[in-house]
């Protein structure tokens, strides 16, 4: 009887131990909360020292915590940090519209307050960004290392994605939305630019009519497109052929002995080959014809017809080359 009366003694002393644990912590969650509240403005961020950080990211906890590492003193010449500082604003700024007291405080802490921690969390990079989710409550969550980090090469250290991954792990629902205030400065140059450019047609108008309505202007931009596509330019896109070649003994290629392949820097001459060409053959063909001067035009044809015949052997010599020496036609060469 005395055995069996001293068990639920026990066992009530038990329970009675673990109700007053669980109140304790519960309290002292809560008087985290109230401290934050006191200190935490909305939309400030809000930096912390050594002693508070230890505080605020001990358990229990019962609220998300985000801390920024950064070393903004001018001593440490840390770039990324001064300009992420604006980004940190921004997000600070957007989680004030979803502020909700005792869920999720966005803070900062620079090396200057807080080298114990950095040198404790054996820090080389920053900034680095933290989250202390909750341990206890309903969005109470258990990680291996206490907090999560969030990962900067992945995500980038815009504010738009910093508040993104804020939303997941702290569960912030609507998702936090940045918004950026207009930057004038970067419209003032368009709009500049912009009233240089109607000023100046108001200005050479009627010349930049007859000019749009040349025939000759639109023949040789059409002349220009045809040469370029059939030249080979689409084919190096779509493959992403290299501008040139190297041989086995080092020296750059030009030119790419096979059929299957060729260089940029192959495109652009056989190019010029064919703009040379057609240059050349509309010469001979309408240009001197006409001149009222007999023997200009024959020199001119004669001169022309030359230079002609020994573009087009260059051309042909190219195919003989990309055709290993086999290529059974050519001109003067």
């Amino acid at each position: 009887m005395r055995m069996s009366s001293s068990v639920p003694r026990l066992s009530a002393f038990v329970a009675l131990l673990v109700l007053s644990a669980h109140l304790v912590l519960a309290a002292s969650s809560q008087q985290k909360v109230e401290k934050l509240n006191d200190l935490y403005k909305p939309g400030e961020i809000f930096e912390l020292e050594t002693t508070s950080f230890l505080r605020f990211s001990e358990k229990p906890r019962n609220y998300s915590l985000v801390v920024v590492l950064t070393a903004l003193s001018s001593e440490h010449q840390c770039e990324p940090c001064r300009d992420f500082r604006k980004e940190e604003k921004l997000v600070a700024s957007a989680l004030a519209s979803t502020f909700t007291p005792g869920h999720v405080y966005f803070t900062s802490l620079d090396f200057k307050n807080g080298r114990d921690i950095f040198v404790t969390l054996k820090l080389t990079n920053v900034p680095y960004i933290l989250h202390f989710p909750p341990t206890e409550g309903p969005n109470a969550k258990s990680i291996p290392d206490e907090y999560e980090v969030y990962d900067i090469p992945m995500g980038g250290l815009l504010a738009e994605s910093v508040a993104k991954w804020i939303s997941n792990v702290a569960k912030i629902e609507p998702p936090v939305t940045i918004k950026r205030p207009i930057d004038y400065t970067k419209y003032a140059p368009l709009a500049g630019s912009v009233v240089i450019l109607l000023a100046s047609l108001y200005i050479a108008g009627p010349a930049i009519v007859l000019i749009f309505q040349s025939k000759h202007i639109w023949t040789a931009i059409a002349m220009a497109w045809i040469l370029t596509f059939t030249s080979g330019y689409m084919w190096n896109q779509i493959r992403g052929a290299p501008y040139q070649g190297r041989q086995r003994n080092g020296q750059p290629e030009m030119i790419s002995p096979s059929y299957q392949n060729q260089y940029q820097v192959e495109t652009q001459m056989v190019g010029t080959f064919y703009g040379l060409i057609s240059l050349l053959f509309v010469g001979l063909a309408v240009k001197f014809p006409g001149s009222s001067n007999l023997n200009i035009q024959r020199i001119s044809s004669v001169i022309l017809l030359i230079a002609f015949l020994g573009a087009f052997s260059l051309l042909v010599k190219v195919y003989n080359f990309k055709h290993g020496g086999q290529y059974p036609f050519g001109l003067f060469f």
